[in-house]
């Protein structure tokens, strides 16, 4: 109990020394209200105002940190690093199932770097290389399979060469060889019947256009033409004339210049042709052989003042294989058989408005 009014008086002083060490130590530093702030947030979070920057819902300051997502499975979807408000980092994207999608590169809010897209197999899709948000040095592309099909040099945003790679120009010139060589095989005779068929295409198309249309027709290439004769006649409602024509066995053949000479004395009579439809129903290569032979439907309207006619036929061609030529060419030409619907009178319909093409 003695010794109490010693320790009294030495508490008063610790006390009075702990105050005086409050009342000196350094005051609370600055407000960190304006400093960005730092974050872990989902993308839905984030939102982009007028001023073009990004921010952590209700703050007042830029968004600095990290947007993640996940998708429906739980896997992760992307990591995306902000800095004041912009993009900035490497933005990681990733599939479903684990494999990565994208890697973008980013630098206050530009793409800076490399910059990489996958296949869903994880082959590589593309790859380039930004500065500044443009386009510069190497842009290359592959397909699933690793075929590399796209190659371009950018500097500072401008396209300075575009090649094919050698990869796929060797896979081109080899899907040519396998085509070529289907076309002599697999597909020799449909690949035929529409060449063949083009010739006639093109005979119709010059028909149409001719304001003299007997001149595409006498101007056709071949080597004879057989004509079918009359074989019976009847007379139909509306005073139509229905005749039929089939070719008899001692036909003779007509050569180019007879054709010619009997188109010209058609004109002359005063007949006119007004349209025509050209069709091909069969074609067939011959036994053994590289010649063929087709079935072409057609139809011819014609008019010769108040006689109108519909010609309705068959035509058999052969088609003959030239030597030294790739294409087939056009040999014996015969109508088999013909219909002949005639009417003679002024025409049911009159037109009354033509447009103008």
């Amino acid at each position: 109990m003695k010794k109490l009014p010693f320790i009294l008086p030495l508490c008063v002083v610790i006390l009075a020394l702990g105050l005086g060490c409050s009342r000196d130590s350094k005051p609370a530093g600055p407000s960190t209200t304006n400093k960005p702030t730092q974050h872990i947030a989902m993308d839905s979070d984030l939102e982009k105002r007028p001023d073009g920057l990004h921010y952590f819902r209700q703050d007042t300051v830029p968004f600095s940190g990290l947007v993640k997502s996940t998708h429906t499975n739980g896997s992760r979807w992307m990591e995306k690093p902000y800095k004041d408000g912009k993009p900035h980092g490497k933005w990681l994207e990733w599939y479903p199932e684990g494999k990565q999608k994208t890697a973008l590169s980013f630098a206050s809010g530009k793409r800076d770097g490399e910059c990489s897209s996958w296949h869903p197999n994880g082959q590589l899709r593309w790859r380039a290389t930004f500065r500044e948000g443009q386009p510069d040095g190497n842009w290359d592309e592959w397909e699933p399979d690793g075929l590399h099909v796209g190659h371009r040099e950018f500097e500072a945003g401008r396209l300075m060469k575009e090649a094919l790679p050698e990869e796929l120009q060797q896979r081109i010139q080899t899907v040519v060889q396998e085509r070529k060589e289907l076309d002599q095989t697999v597909w020799k005779e449909e690949t035929a019947a529409q060449q063949v068929e083009a010739v006639f295409t093109d005979l119709w198309d010059e028909l149409r256009g001719a304001k003299d249309k007997f001149a595409p027709l006498a101007e056709f290439g071949f080597s004879s033409l057989a004509l079918p004769e009359p074989q019976s006649k009847r007379t139909l409602e509306w005073n139509i004339i229905d005749r039929h024509l089939k070719l008899s066995a001692d036909a003779k053949p007509m050569n180019p210049a007879e054709w010619k000479a009997w188109l010209t004395a058609r004109k002359t009579e005063g007949w006119e042709l007004i349209e025509s439809e050209w069709h091909q129903e069969t074609f067939a290569f011959r036994e053994g052989s590289d010649d063929a032979d087709s079935l072409f439907r057609f139809t011819i309207h014609a008019q010769n003042e108040t006689r109108r006619v519909i010609l309705r036929g068959e035509l058999k061609v052969e088609w003959l294989k030239v030597e030294g030529a790739q294409d087939l060419h056009v040999g014996e030409l015969t109508v088999d058989s013909l219909r002949v619907l005639e009417r003679t009178g002024a025409p049911p319909f009159v037109p009354k408005l033509k447009i103008a093409s």
